[in-house]
């Protein structure tokens, strides 16, 4: 008889515990939907440059981390356009996970380590200005360069072995747009030409504002005036070596596409 009690008893405490991790699951289980539904009706509502480019992106099972930073950055600037430093352990998170659906298909997010991957692309990078000294709290980055990255078709899941000029190589691979990236965006020849000529326009008007400021600012300002000068420089140059590369030398962009600017302080 006190068999039989005992075995009821362990059987109805059984039937309790089932009963409890069924609900607790059933729970999680409609946090998580919901999670993901409020996750795809950002998405919907976002118009950030990450979602502009995630057909490109998607064609594409990785991408340099340097890349996706500067992607990352781009959106947050849009999606806040009042705020200049974005914390790279709170603000790009939250952007990856919103973008979810996006992001996942790339292999360098199948792992926990992308956080790290993430933030070491961003430190030694010349795109990036630290926040430490404004903040007093290390985490936060500002984007130096504007330009949006292109996007090559890359077949390696490896980053790019780093060298002392990593940090250089890194720059060309990210800036230089190949002919299949091109394709993906569906652009035709006279709407890339047109884009890269706007790129060189705007830079020139950046360079011509930042010497109008340079004899009345001061030593450290001068200073940071000549690193952004030098950043659109380099932006014309490459914009303006890419735009060579696209025109016909019998075309009337051939001039435009030849242009090069080296400002000397």
């Amino acid at each position: 008889m006190a068999l039989q009690l005992k075995f009821k008893s362990l059987k109805n405490t059984s039937i309790k515990n089932y009963k409890y991790k069924f609900v607790e699951n059933k729970r999680v289980f409609h946090l998580l939907k919901i999670k993901t539904i409020l996750m795809n009706m950002c998405a919907l509502e976002c118009d950030c440059l990450l979602c502009k480019m995630q057909e490109v992106i998607q064609h594409n099972r990785y991408i340099p981390w340097i890349t996706l930073s500067r992607i990352f950055y781009l959106s947050l600037m849009h999606k806040y356009p009042s705020q200049e430093y974005f914390s790279v352990k709170t603000d790009v998170p939250q952007l990856i996970e919103s973008h979810w659906t996006i992001i996942s298909k790339l292999s360098q997010f199948s792992e926990d380590k992308w956080r790290k991957s993430l933030l070491d692309a961003i430190n030694h990078s010349r795109f990036f200005i630290s926040g430490k000294e404004h903040f007093h709290v290390s985490g936060f980055w500002k984007l130096k360069d504007t330009s949006i990255p292109f996007i090559e078709n890359y077949v390696n899941d490896e980053e790019i072995p780093k060298t002392e000029d990593s940090n250089e190589s890194s720059q060309v691979i990210c800036a230089s747009p190949s002919m299949s990236s091109l394709n993906n965006l569906n652009n035709s020849s006279d709407q890339i030409r047109e884009y890269y000529i706007n790129i060189i326009n705007q830079a020139k008007m950046n360079i011509s504002a930042l010497v109008q400021f340079y004899p009345n600012a001061d030593i450290n300002m001068k200073m940071q005036i000549q690193s952004e000068v030098k950043i659109n420089e380099e932006t014309i140059q490459r914009a303006s070596f890419t735009l060579f590369n696209l025109t016909d030398q019998n075309s009337q962009f051939y001039s435009s596409a030849c242009f090069m600017v080296r400002t000397v302080f």
